[in-house]
């Protein structure tokens, strides 16, 4: 598996948008929901 990371300046939202648009292969959509971090895997069709 190879994995690669990013350092992203701004708040969290910021850095969730990012990682968001950079998976687009199956993998988890993050997100914060009552102050916690919330995961969804995602499935392509």
């Amino acid at each position: 598996m190879k994995m690669h990371f990013y350092v992203v300046k701004g708040d969290v939202n910021a850095g969730l948008k990012f990682e968001n648009s950079l998976n687009t292969r199956p993998t988890y959509y993050l997100k914060i929901e009552d102050k916690q971090l919330k995961y969804e895997k995602v499935i392509p069709q």
